[in-house]
């Protein structure tokens, strides 16, 4: 199991391995530097796959894309181990940064029903 940490890569994003880079593709890239998976994609130099995956992403917000492309962004979001199964079949895992708790649900008040209630009255 390769445990990585909540708080994400820490640092500036590598520099962009393809020729061009537009504004929604830089917001993007810098976004995906800073998330838990980066710290392994750093270690595997995985530049040109996180830009590919970066530059479909971005196409894949616009109207009208067409559904190769979508198949394409979700196959590699699976080999980026940016979905939960992914990140399952990867063997990565994801520390949390302090213990959770689950906080008790607020007491509510219990209505109780009667047969009257029903419109039913003798």
């Amino acid at each position: 199991m390769v445990r990585l940490p909540a708080d994400g890569r820490q640092g500036e994003p590598p520099a962009w391995p393809l020729d061009s880079l537009s504004e929604a593709e830089s917001e993007v890239w810098r976004q995906l530097w800073a998330t838990p998976m980066a710290v392994v994609w750093d270690r595997q130099v995985w530049l040109r796959m996180v830009a590919r995956y970066t530059r479909i992403l971005v196409a894949c917000e616009e109207p009208g894309v067409r559904p190769a492309l979508l198949a394409e962004c979700r196959a590699l979001e699976d080999r980026l181990g940016l979905n939960a199964p992914a990140l399952a079949r990867l063997h990565w895992q994801i520390e949390p940064t302090e213990p959770a708790t689950v906080a008790p649900m607020a007491e509510r008040p219990r209505r109780r029903l009667s047969l009257a209630e029903d419109g039913d009255e003798d």
